[in-house]
């Protein structure tokens, strides 16, 4: 009889199974609403890059469709990239660059209403930590191609 109360004795009890279980629950909550950093900025990179190439579409499109000139300004001391119909004060739309982004190059261009654009160049973001993103816009045709 005094096994059985030995190997008893010897166990986890419920309570303490219980506090085991709250305190790894408070762990992976508290993991779960601090999301990873690294994570969050490539999220964020990718719906930034995916938000300018949807913002040249339009310009093209308003400038074909609405047979006006739209500018596309990338400037360094900016913190947004700016599309705006010529002759017009308030703009299409603006795109506000990350802080972990910054532009290394300037360029200002113009869509046509033929689709063509005045000017062609490479736009370059640099991340903090190094990785650079071009946009190489070709000549005269309004196409473009981001390289990573």
């Amino acid at each position: 009889m005094s096994r059985i109360i030995k190997k008893l004795t010897n166990a986890f009890t419920l309570i303490e199974t219980l506090l085991v279980l709250l305190i790894i629950s408070f762990v992976l909550l508290f993991a779960s609403l601090y999301p990873n950093k690294d994570i969050t900025e490539k999220i964020e990179s990718r719906l930034f890059f995916d938000q300018v190439v949807a913002g040249l579409n339009l310009a093209q499109g308003v400038s074909v469709l609405q047979e006006t000139q739209v500018n596309v300004r990338f400037w360094k001391n900016l913190p947004y990239i700016e599309f705006q119909v010529v002759g017009q004060v308030e703009s299409i739309s603006q795109i506000k660059i990350p802080e972990f982004w910054y532009l290394e190059t300037t360029l200002t261009f113009t869509h046509y209403p033929d689709g063509r654009t005045n000017n062609f160049s490479t736009v370059v973001f640099r991340h903090r930590e190094g990785q650079r993103v071009e946009i190489v816009f070709q000549l005269g045709s309004g196409k473009f191609e981001i390289r990573q």
